[in-house]
């Protein structure tokens, strides 16, 4: 989770896979809270759920005064 204040920021998600392939966009939008919750329901772009395996998640949020915000994270899917 991401807390970078109650400034409107542009916050990005995407999904990879081990190989560096885009999985998923999940989010691209300015939103106005401090805090929130981003879930994955586990499928690709063509909303078909993905093999089993490791999967890198990319967050990216730039505030309105140009501050950056970035997270990494791998998540383990398992069917």
């Amino acid at each position: 989770m991401i807390t970078p204040g109650a400034t409107p920021i542009e916050i990005n998600c995407k999904i990879f896979d081990l190989r560096g392939r885009l999985i998923r966009h999940l989010v691209n939008q300015e939103i106005l809270t401090s805090t929130g919750t981003i879930i994955w329901d586990g499928k690709d772009e063509n909303k078909k759920y993905v093999k089993t395996g490791i999967y890198i998640i990319l967050i990216n949020a730039v505030s309105i005064d140009e501050k950056q915000y970035k997270k990494q994270a791998s998540i383990v899917i398992t069917f």
